[in-house]
């Protein structure tokens, strides 16, 4: 499948490793019965057998790092071991009315187990693409370092 070990550092969890699977996943974001946005992400499959033990609530908005230390994404959720369904979970967090849709489950793997993060290179674009509406396209930029390695 392509997998791959990966690392971050969280506020409530520390630093814990964890597993990148190679397939993206379509995830969909509800609050309530309102869907709020589908989005496509990469998933982390914990070393253990709970989403806690790679990330817990507040440690959202750690960064994810390949076994290279190369900066890779941003941690932002996560699914808990009783699913509302065979593919919706209640992510780790406070706010108890969003869910988790996974849209494209992964054979021979537990979505309610995932933890999700968003790569680094599509943050980029997100704040590239807020700064040109606020301020125009071009009057400021997001550099990205070497590799991919850092923000400068």
């Amino acid at each position: 499948m392509g997998n791959d070990f990966v690392s971050k550092a969280g506020a409530a969890t520390g630093a814990t490793v964890g597993t990148k699977i190679s397939t993206s996943v379509m995830v969909a974001l509800y609050q309530g019965t309102s869907l709020i946005t589908e989005t496509v992400e990469k998933c982390i499959v914990p070393r253990g057998s709970e989403p806690s033990m790679f990330a817990s609530p507040g440690d959202s908005g750690a960064l994810l790092f390949d076994a290279k230390r190369n900066a890779e994404g941003i941690v932002w959720g996560g699914g808990s071991i009783k699913p509302a369904s065979d593919h919706t979970t209640t992510p780790n967090s406070s706010i108890s009315d969003v869910s988790l849709q996974v849209l494209t489950p992964v054979p021979g793997l537990d979505a309610s187990k995932f933890v999700y993060y968003t790569e680094l290179q599509h943050v980029k674009e997100y704040i590239q693409q807020k700064l040109d509406t606020e301020y125009g396209t071009g009057n400021y930029e997001v550099l990205w370092g070497p590799g991919g390695q850092r923000w400068i």
